[in-house]
């Protein structure tokens, strides 16, 4: 997702969402027809590339071909931003569309069941308790059996999704594009609690923090440049921290990092911050515009910002290393081993975790890819924008 050049006005509906993307990088086969899966284990590896195409398959049916790859100078919204779902002890992919439908399919491609869920899909579904957890854009969350799809229960919470539902503690969490947080019972759907935050008047990124639950708080951030720790249990205030004073595109969209007792959180005018996970107290700020993203792997922190990616000493927020993406702005990242994953827009691009070089071409399937990819081991699963789903090999 090209999250610098992404806005929200702050009202409940879809929103506007403008992202700029620079020229693709790599052609691609159209696939021969729709449903088709597609094995492409015989075709050779570019000795310039890190990843192999190992399948694709057909996701959203009103696409029935990926598109030649071409530059794309204006896009009013990402097209497909789910994240798939490996989920291990079921030996299935679970991923979603703006088709609505959830779809699982076994290891190799190859389909199991679907759920309509309603509304577009546009966040990662989660795993618990062998179940899986889906929120559609119309407003609803959803609990399904991991094994077969059938739908537990299904609730409707009366506000857009905007981050994939987390499970901790029998309870779900998800962060809306209406600025609340809920809190609903994993086991009924019933609500726990919901904490909202006033709307912001001025436009502001559409990055949602997720809300991250651990040691008994649930960390998350808003709109306005606050994060805020709030009981898991109850949803009150425990304390909040403002970035700094004004009231446009402060934007605290990255979601929360923890470890050593500090929560790490970026704020899109203001950079990132070090806080104390029990007193929200600052430890340390590295100043840094246009920062949407965070990932804490390896000792690393790894910041997406718009048009680069940076890695940071945990410790005191020093700088490590530096890439810049051109016009592209990154999605969330993901780490796999040495190599960072980054969406941006136009591709998938790969950087090595301790020096930021970038690692051969990327991977553009033909719309390019906002998602950003699910892991296991050397193994990516990515959901196209023409919406096929890839599974990579590194």
């Amino acid at each position: 997702m090209s999250h610098g050049c992404l806005l929200r006005k702050p009202i409940p509906s879809l929103g506007m969402r403008v992202s700029i993307a620079g020229l693709a990088c790599l052609a691609a086969c159209a696939p021969p027809g729709p449903g088709t899966r597609i094995l492409s284990s015989t075709a050779p590896r570019l000795r310039e590339q890190v990843w192999h195409v190992e399948w694709r398959v057909q996701v959203r049916p009103d696409v029935t071909e990926e598109p030649p790859v071409r530059a794309q100078l204006w896009r009013w919204r990402p097209e497909e931003t789910a994240v798939p779902l490996v989920v291990e002890p079921e030996h299935e992919i679970v991923v979603g569309s703006t088709s609505g439908v959830l779809r699982a399919y076994d290891l190799e491609g190859r389909p199991r069941w679907r759920y309509a869920a309603g509304g577009p899909i546009e966040q990662q579904p989660a795993y618990a308790r062998d179940e899986i957890f889906v929120a559609s854009a119309d407003g609803s969350v959803h609990a399904l059996v991991a094994r077969t799809g059938h739908e537990l229960w299904s609730r409707v919470i009366g506000e857009q999704p905007a981050t994939p539902p987390v499970v901790s503690g029998g309870i779900v969490y998800l962060a809306t594009h209406q600025t609340s947080v809920f809190a609903l019972d994993a086991g009924t759907g019933a609500s726990r609690w919901h904490y909202r935050r006033e709307q912001e008047r001025e436009f502001t990124l559409r990055t949602v923090a997720a809300p991250v639950p651990s040691g008994g708080f649930v960390y998350t951030g808003f709109s306005d440049g606050t994060t805020v720790a709030l009981r898991a249990d109850t949803g009150e205030v425990v304390w909040q921290r403002a970035s700094g004073p004004g009231d446009q595109f402060i934007d605290a969209g990255a979601t929360p990092q923890l470890a050593g007792g500090r929560v790490y959180v970026a704020t899109y005018r203001d950079g990132v911050f070090a806080l104390d996970a029990k007193s929200g107290d600052l430890v340390w700020r590295k100043p840094m515009p246009g920062a949407t993203g965070l990932l804490l792997r390896d000792g690393l922190l790894f910041v997406g910002a718009v048009g680069k990616v940076v890695a940071l000493a945990p410790g005191d927020g020093s700088l490590l290393w530096e890439r810049g993406l051109g016009d592209r702005s990154p999605g969330p990242l993901r780490l796999t081993g040495t190599i960072l994953v980054v969406p941006a827009s136009d591709a998938l691009v790969f950087l090595n975790d301790r020096t930021g070089e970038r690692l051969g071409e990327g991977f553009n399937p033909g719309r390019g890819v906002d998602a950003p990819a699910a892991i296991e081991g050397r193994n990516l699963y990515v959901l196209s924008n023409a919406g096929w789903l890839y599974a990579l090999s590194l």
